[in-house]
């Protein structure tokens, strides 16, 4: 597929279908949203695409993104590990 540019200003307000179509695009809109929503659109670490979201804060998956629950709790568990050992380390000094 050819990429075309076009001026920000004669897009706005419009869906995302009907911008493709001022750019030239001449399919449907079911196949316009098909290609947006395709499942084999992933995001990698190359390319961009679709992500899904997790809050798990025990997950090694390399294909969901953390959201910021996630991200603040994983650094609120650290934070309370680190000040729990402290605390042991102290404590067993005495």
């Amino acid at each position: 597929m050819a990429t075309k540019s076009m001026d920000l200003g004669q897009v706005m307000g419009t869906s995302a279908y009907q911008a493709a179509v001022k750019a030239g695009y001449t399919g449907t809109e079911a196949d316009f949203n098909a290609a947006l929503f395709n499942a084999t659109n992933h995001a990698t670490e190359e390319t961009y695409g679709i992500t899904k979201l997790s809050t798990s804060v025990t997950s090694t998956s390399k294909t969901t993104a953390a959201t910021p629950y996630a991200v603040k709790t994983a650094l609120d568990k650290a934070k309370q590990y680190c000040d729990d050992a402290i605390i042991a380390a102290i404590n067993s000094s005495y």
